[in-house]
């Protein structure tokens, strides 16, 4: 199988999966138990709103960059694979500063497994062939 092709399929999986995993428990409410979602929403009451608007619109200029990176990675241009690098390192501070998230093990499962996927596709990019084709000379 060609490279670029796992590669991309790389990308498209890992955002699936994190698709999935941002939704599966709001569509399946029942695999959090009903004390846990009780708690968390005495925790989230608590929230301040300036903070959470924050959050908010941090976030969504995060999914915008998010995206514009992918497009370039999906489209191998040089410029994305930093912006992925910085990209990456700018969300884990970032969901520290988030805080307590709650998620069910299903949900947990398949953020993890789009994190490994991206994280796959991102240290590929930099590895031969596909460092050429994002037009790195050759190393020597």
């Amino acid at each position: 199988m060609d490279t670029v092709t796992v590669f991309r399929g790389l990308l498209v999986a890992s955002l699936v999966f994190a698709l999935a995993g941002s939704f599966i428990d709001v569509a399946f409410a029942s695999l959090l138990p009903p004390v846990l979602q009780g708690a968390w929403e005495v925790h989230s009451n608590e929230e301040s709103g300036m903070a959470l608007g924050f959050l908010a619109v941090s976030a969504l200029g995060l999914l915008a960059a998010l995206a514009v990176v992918m497009v370039g990675l999906f489209r191998l241009r040089a410029w994305s694979r930093p912006g992925a690098v910085v990209l990456t390192l700018v969300t884990v501070p970032y969901t520290v500063i988030l805080g307590p998230t709650l998620l069910s093990g299903w949900a947990m499962a398949l953020q993890e497994t789009s994190s490994l996927l991206w994280g796959a596709a991102l240290a590929m990019s930099f590895m031969p062939p596909l460092r050429e084709r994002f037009g790195d000379p050759p190393p020597g």
